[in-house]
């Protein structure tokens, strides 16, 4: 018995597991899952389908992508391609021109931050979706992989909304490459993660639009600006905290209902060295946006408030001022507020991008009652510093003296931006949004 059990146990080693069977094939079917709908929205009642040439990544066994094309509209659908494919696991993403390989089994994806408009749906360059499948005889059915958020142009904004972006306050990416595990359809950022996503359209007509983003946490909540066509305004919402799941379709409501302010559109400037500065001392508290397009050079952007900082011998007031500094090319900025003691706040700067430099002037309540004035300065979407202070000086070496907001409605501030003579900056518009 003792050697029937050996033998038996040596058979079992010599045995090999079976692996799945290697297919191969040049046309399948494919069907999509309905999105969940948390409230009220509407996208052909939830369902999604295929459109006659859609096309789809096929990867077999982790190879490069073999593109498949729908020959008709509907759900489930046909997809064949030229190219015949072979393995035993296979990988689909939609649509094909958002697959960027396999890593680590997982879908390399991008998200796109510019999208189009469509009334009533979605991108469908945007909307990604995938699958993984070993046996082709049976519908794959793909997965939707990301977010979508549903805004209606009401019948007052006919035709005069050009686009609507989507911020995250946090600077959590909303767009860029993706690492999807398909099974669980988590998803990590990879490379070129960007804080925005903006849906265009020359004119948006009165309806439902739809903007895709990655499904993520955040904390800070989310900025919404929705442009209007003759560029002088911008509607803008904002949120706390939230977090958007994947598969999953949120409704944010009418733009410029009761909960949106109305911000104005400024034009920009070309500048060097010589400045460009709003010497009126007009501006008063409120969120200043200032669109910087791509640049090479250092510069400087200071927001001064008049008579408004450290306590002169005299008994007057100096300027209170707070400063961006981007040094370096343009590999960080720093900022320091009002007049004392700087105290500096490091951050990465992709001069090859547009950057949006904002400054916002709000009120701050104590216990007691008082009403001061509170600076955030905010790259990006993301704010990286605030303070309340102006610039007396503790022996400690802190700024501790504050600025009643009455006294900072009153003054006013302007702004001033320096660049390098030899490789000027431009600003495209600048937005201030009131309090």
């Amino acid at each position: 018995m003792a050697l029937a059990c050996v033998a038996a146990v040596s058979c079992a080693k010599e045995m090999d597991i079976p692996s799945a069977p290697s297919v191969s094939t040049n046309v399948f079917t494919a069907e999509k899952e309905e999105f969940e709908v948390p409230v009220k929205s509407a996208l052909q009642g939830k369902k999604t389908v295929w459109e006659a040439g859609d096309e789809i990544a096929v990867h077999a066994d982790g190879a490069a992508a073999v593109k498949f094309t729908s020959v008709s509209a509907g759900s489930p659908v046909e997809f064949s391609s030229e190219t015949e494919v072979t393995g035993s696991s296979f990988l689909f993403a939609y649509p094909y021109s958002a697959s960027k390989g396999v890593q680590d089994g997982k879908l390399l994806l991008t998200v796109p931050s510019e999208q189009t408009a469509r009334t009533g749906s979605f991108d469908p360059s945007a909307a990604l979706s995938a699958a993984s499948a070993t046996d082709l005889t049976k519908a794959v059915k793909f997965k939707n992989v990301l977010a979508l958020l549903k805004f209606n142009i009401p019948a007052e904004l006919d035709r005069k909304i050009s686009s609507i972006t989507v911020e995250s306050k946090g600077g959590e990416a909303l767009a860029g490459d993706i690492l999807l595990n398909v099974a669980d359809k988590t998803n990590e950022v990879s490379a070129n993660g960007t804080y925005s996503v903006t849906l265009s359209s020359t004119q948006m007509a009165q309806g439902n639009y739809f903007i895709a983003v990655r499904p993520c946490n955040l904390p800070s909540g989310i900025r919404v600006l929705a442009w209007t066509t003759d560029g002088k305004n911008a509607y803008v919402k904002e949120s706390k905290a939230c977090e958007f799941l994947v598969n999953t379709i949120y409704d944010m409501g009418d733009v410029a209902a009761d909960n949106w302010k109305l911000a104005t559109v400024n034009a920009g400037k070309t500048v060097t060295k010589d400045a460009w500065t709003d010497w009126g001392y007009s501006s008063k508290p409120a969120r200043y946006d200032f669109y910087v397009d791509s640049f090479s050079g250092d510069f400087t952007f200071f927001w001064i408030m008049k008579e408004c900082g450290k306590v002169k011998d005299d008994g007057t007031y100096n300027n209170a001022e707070l400063r961006y500094h981007v040094t370096n090319g343009q590999t960080s900025i720093s900022v320091s507020p009002w007049c004392g003691d700087a105290k500096a706040v490091a951050r990465a700067v992709d001069g090859t991008k547009r950057n949006v430099f904002s400054i916002h002037v709000h009120p701050c309540s104590d216990n007691d009652g008082n009403v001061w004035t509170q600076c955030d300065w905010i790259l990006n979407g993301e704010t990286i510093y605030s303070v309340v202070c102006d610039g007396k000086i503790s022996t400690g070496g802190a700024d501790d003296v504050k600025i009643l907001y009455d006294l900072a409605v009153e003054k006013g501030a302007r702004y001033q931006f320096k660049a390098s003579d030899d490789k000027p900056m431009t600003i495209s518009k600048w937005v201030c949004t009131a309090n």
